[in-house]
């Protein structure tokens, strides 16, 4: 069976999937290479290029860090960064230790014939 017709169905099936990421990963590209002319385009004169760089300076930054806006969120409602832990009530069954508590750790011993 010829691999290479299945290839291109699924390419072209998929395409409603990855066809909006590529187009906005071009769109992007091209515009933070405008100062440059784009991707393709002609090298900017001196004039325009002053003139695309002001206009990219009043342009709102696109790049959002979201646990910087989580962090001052947390701040502004009085919350600690350090988290709080649960303690549990006096009839609750201990926790197992786990791999990463070390409870469940034997010593290293070494296997002899």
């Amino acid at each position: 069976m010829n691999t290479d017709i299945l290839k291109w169905i699924v390419l072209l099936g998929s395409a409603p999937f990855w066809l909006p990421f590529a187009r906005a990963l071009w769109e992007e590209l091209n515009e933070a290479m405008r100062p440059d002319g784009g991707v393709f385009g002609k090298t900017p004169g001196p004039l325009e290029r002053k003139q695309i760089e002001q206009e990219m300076e009043r342009e709102p930054p696109r790049v959002v860090h979201e646990t910087l806006a989580h962090h001052r969120m947390r701040r502004a409602r009085g919350e600690s960064d350090t988290g709080t832990a649960e303690v549990p009530h006096p009839g609750a069954p201990r926790p197992r230790g786990g791999p990463q508590a070390g409870g469940s750790r034997r010593p290293f011993v070494r296997r002899t014939r």
